[in-house]
């Protein structure tokens, strides 16, 4: 989904080019229109997006297995570079402090 939400960006970012350089009749409309598309297309995306990780990271981050558990916060590592505001919120901050007490020092360590 990433990947789909990033290349919706580029060609939103291309529409918006030719879009300031090319200020006549038609051309406008169908291009203010690919704008409306994927800004919509890319809302949708994020949300779906945001539901399954929601869903997925969380359950992963209790998980008896000890590797299970230090998968996830690596994960969720990768991701924050990725998207820092989405994992500034609370309930992602506090998954990530809950696991510096974890039982299992390699999970604590990552967490730190």
């Amino acid at each position: 989904i990433g990947k789909q939400v990033t290349a919706l960006t580029n060609n939103q970012e291309v529409a918006y080019r030719q879009l300031e350089s090319n200020r006549k009749g038609r051309q406008v409309s169908q291009l203010e229109a690919v704008i409306k598309e994927a800004e919509e297309v890319g809302l949708a995306l994020d949300q779906i997006r945001a539901a399954i990780l929601e869903s997925v990271l969380p359950p992963r981050t209790r998980d008896v297995n000890e590797a299970v558990r230090l998968a996830s916060l690596c994960e969720i590592e990768h991701l924050m570079v990725k998207d820092p505001d989405m994992f500034r919120q609370k309930k992602w901050t506090v998954r990530v402090f809950l696991m510096t007490h974890d039982p299992a020092a390699e999970v604590r360590m990552k967490a730190i």
